[in-house]
């Protein structure tokens, strides 16, 4: 039996995000739609997912920049940190690679 993960998808989107949120749920995970980098930063403060799903364009905040500071806020705790997003541009998927992103995945 597979383990129910706890997956945040941080989007401002709301379309998306709930698309995102039904589709791990069918698979038995407990995900979150997030919508803002400042209910992320919150949320870091009182709980642990076991990985991050995020727009690499979060409105105000770039992705790069979130995924840094959540990652001080988890501290030696390792949580991936996935984007998704229709930026297709070689030097911004390498950018948040080399940030410390697990991946990049690019929108259909």
């Amino acid at each position: 039996m597979q383990k129910s993960r706890i997956i945040w998808i941080i989007n401002k989107n709301s379309l998306e995000g709930m698309e995102l949120v039904s589709h791990f749920k069918s698979l038995g995970h407990i995900p979150t739609h997030i919508y803002t980098s400042r209910e992320a930063h919150t949320r870091a403060k009182r709980e642990f997912p076991d990985v991050i799903i995020s727009s690499s364009n979060l409105g105000n905040t770039n992705g790069i920049d979130l995924m840094l500071h959540l990652k001080q806020v988890f501290g030696s705790k390792e949580v991936p940190f996935i984007f998704i997003s229709e930026n297709e541009a070689p030097e911004s998927i390498a950018r948040a690679l080399k940030a410390g992103a697990f991946d990049y995945i690019r929108k259909p």
